[in-house]
């Protein structure tokens, strides 16, 4: 009698692994690695989903292992346009604003616990920031009008 019940749990079990394995639907792809380097690719897979959440990010997909995000948020302002670059970094931080003059903004840096770290008023087209001093981490670079309104989010990443 338990034999039976016990074999009917291993049998559930493996059905609820099975039906919940991950599937790479597509029509073809390669693996190649050396001692250094390697590189996956799959063709043809139709299905690839980010989902961003109160700064929880999940992706589902196959070739997504070293995804780096770096606009967190779309920009809520037509006509403006940012870049910053590099990402990661290691000393300075460039911030690129298409239109400056005609938006008052500022940003903010803030560690990945939520500490500011910095705060300034956007002058010019092309800022620079500082991240010399700054330990490697993860840190928050938002962008904001004149009424502290979020135009948009980073993800930076910094390199010793």
């Amino acid at each position: 009698m338990n034999l039976k019940i016990i074999l009917k749990l291993l049998i559930l079990v493996f059905w609820i692994g099975y039906s919940n394995a991950q599937e790479v639907v597509a029509t073809g792809g390669e693996y190649f690695r050396n001692s250094e380097n390697s590189v996956v690719f799959t063709i043809g897979e139709p299905v690839i989903e980010t989902l961003v959440n109160s700064g929880n990010i999940m992706t589902q997909g196959f070739n997504q292992s070293k995804l780096l995000v770096t606009a967190v948020n779309e920009i809520l302002f037509e006509g403006i346009q940012l870049k910053v670059f590099p990402n990661p970094v290691l000393t300075c931080l460039h911030l690129n604003i298409s239109k400056a003059e005609d938006f008052q903004l500022t940003y903010r840096l803030v560690d990945i616990k939520g500490n500011l770290l910095s705060v300034k008023n956007i002058q010019t087209a092309s800022e620079i920031i500082e991240m010399q001093h700054y330990k490697a981490g993860n840190y928050l670079l938002y962008i904001s009008d004149k009424n502290g309104i979020n135009i948009q989010t980073f993800k930076i990443v910094k390199n010793q």
